[in-house]
């Protein structure tokens, strides 16, 4: 648990795909908590799956926005790590990058 009034809480928000190129979870929100907390959400990720390379990218940006229960007025950082692209040509920008939603990431963002 994350004590609210703390300088320092984490949250994570992992992402893969959409359907049909994965069909685990789109993304998966571990909402502001402790660093241990945190820690172990992640040690029970893993990095598999996809039927294209770009990913739901956007998709966890948008819940690193709306799905963590930020604290009114604080400053916060969402640090990004990714490995792809997210969905349509804007971002792929390539032809030789397979794309299942080349007009864009099917979440309407």
């Amino acid at each position: 648990m994350c004590i609210r009034d703390r300088d320092t809480c984490f949250g994570f928000v992992a992402y893969r795909d959409h359907p049909p190129q994965d069909k685990t979870y789109v993304t998966k929100v571990k909402d502001l908590s402790s660093e241990q907390e945190i820690l172990a959400f992640i040690e029970k990720l893993d990095a598999i799956g996809g039927g294209d390379g770009p990913e739901a990218v956007l998709d966890g940006l948008s819940d690193s926005i709306y799905k963590i229960t930020w604290r009114k007025n604080s400053l916060r950082y969402i640090i990004h790590i990714a490995d792809a692209p997210p969905h349509g040509k804007l971002y792929t920008g390539s032809s030789f990058i397979k794309d299942h939603f080349p007009d864009g990431c099917p979440c309407g963002i």
